[in-house]
């Protein structure tokens, strides 16, 4: 798994930043946080999963580039749309892999 440098946030999320961060990296369960991905079909824009399923040996060995953080599921989907309006807003496309590359932070 990876965290990509333009992470989008959330409103609570963003207070949480670092602690979110610190617990996926050490594979702590976290209640009502949710992450937004690149979606693995290409087909699709992104995806929603909650911050507990990343744990799961599955996505522990998958290559995910997470994009987005939110506390709660009203959050994530209002995050999820925001950040299409946005992509779209800023490029004239929802090409999502370009918007986000493949950089980096850890």
């Amino acid at each position: 798994m990876r965290i990509g440098s333009h992470l989008q946030l959330g409103e609570k999320a963003a207070l949480r930043r670092d602690s979110i961060l610190w617990k996926m990296q050490k594979g702590i369960y976290q209640k009502d946080v949710f992450v937004m991905t690149l979606a693995e079909n290409p087909r699709n824009l992104l995806e929603l999963y909650p911050a507990s399923a990343l744990i799961q040996p599955y996505f522990l060995q998958s290559d995910l580039l997470v994009v987005g953080l939110a506390q709660g599921k009203k959050e994530a989907d209002e995050l999820l749309r925001a950040t299409i309006e946005k992509i779209y807003r800023e490029t004239g496309a929802l090409d999502v892999r370009a918007y986000f590359g493949d950089s980096e932070e850890t």
